[in-house]
């Protein structure tokens, strides 16, 4: 059983969800339920789907060329954007995830919109609006010249890195979008979130991945001497793109202590639910609904959940 912040955060909206995505999920699943389950867990709302854009143009774009020493250009970061957005969107509208003979991976990037899945399709409107927000996300983060120099001073970018470690018996798991290593100065994680009015700040993620950080056993491309940094060195950084909004973060020792709690008593709540049960020992009914109704809006279980 992994703990993870994201995961956490499902399971206290709704044990059902979480049961779903975590334990009947599988992207080698044979059986045709489990297939389904699967499917409907990479379906995602506009907005969410809007933000794996981003991420994935600041990843896999911008920071390679940030790591090449190359210029950073706005118009190439939204035509690689555009492109994405188009082929993603054709994806998603022709419900190609649906193919019998698609493979899904853990971390693959399916291209699957709810929306279209349940036949209401989405307007115009909307996809303008979305693709619009894609390009002023990209184009503040480009103008944002102290942090692309802040970036450029790295020895080392490590993007979407799953890290993990052992707490008791069971596991906790991160993926921050960036790390970032310096040759003399402590590591200096970051989180882009594309959010539309940004009121959530997202200090307690930033601090679960540090503290993940500073426990995982190096990897073989972690700085030989992270180890004489202490977690309390290390930076924090959030970037709402949308409102073009950098909050930073210092940690203190009580955040810590606080982040360690919370996975601890998160952890435990999870057992004590049947969380770390194999799909064989469990059924959807050991795992309450929600009495949220707001949080069932958006769900793509939906169509299963009996609830």
């Amino acid at each position: 059983m992994n703990w993870s912040y994201s995961g956490y955060r499902q399971f206290l909206k709704c044990h059902r969800q979480w049961y779903y995505k975590n334990i009947v999920a599988h992207s080698s699943a044979k059986d045709p339920f489990r297939r389904e389950v699967t499917i409907l867990s990479k379906l995602k709302t506009l907005d969410a789907w809007r933000g794996d854009i981003v991420d994935e143009v600041i990843s896999q774009v911008a920071i390679n060329k940030i790591r090449k020493k190359e210029g950073l250009y706005e118009d190439a970061l939204i035509w690689v954007a555009n492109r994405k957005f188009e082929e993603k969107l054709d994806f998603a509208r022709n419900r190609m995830y649906r193919n019998p003979n698609i493979t899904f991976s853990d971390y693959g990037q399916v291209s699957a919109i709810i929306d279209f899945d349940n036949g209401n399709g989405v307007k115009k409107i909307e996809l303008k609006r979305v693709r619009n927000d894609i390009h002023q996300a990209l184009t503040n983060f480009v103008k944002r010249e102290d942090l692309i120099e802040r970036l450029r001073t790295a020895s080392q970018w490590l993007t979407q890195r799953t890290i993990s470690f052992p707490f008791s018996k069971f596991r906790v798991v991160a993926r921050p979008d960036l790390i970032c290593f310096f040759q003399d100065e402590p590591p200096h994680i970051f989180d882009w979130k594309v959010h539309t009015f940004a009121t959530k700040t997202y200090q307690d993620q930033l601090l679960a991945y540090a503290f993940s950080l500073s426990k995982v056993k190096p990897h073989k491309d972690f700085p030989s001497d992270l180890g004489k940094y202490e977690v309390l060195d290390y930076s924090l950084t959030e970037f709402q793109l949308l409102t073009d909004e950098i909050r930073d973060y210092q940690v203190a020792d009580d955040d810590i202590n606080s982040t360690e709690a919370e996975i601890a008593t998160g952890l435990l709540r999870m057992y004590r639910l049947g969380a770390n049960t194999k799909f064989s020992e469990s059924t959807p009914e050991d795992f309450p609904t929600t009495t949220d109704p707001s949080v069932c809006g958006n769900c793509s279980f939906k169509p299963i959940c009996k609830s």
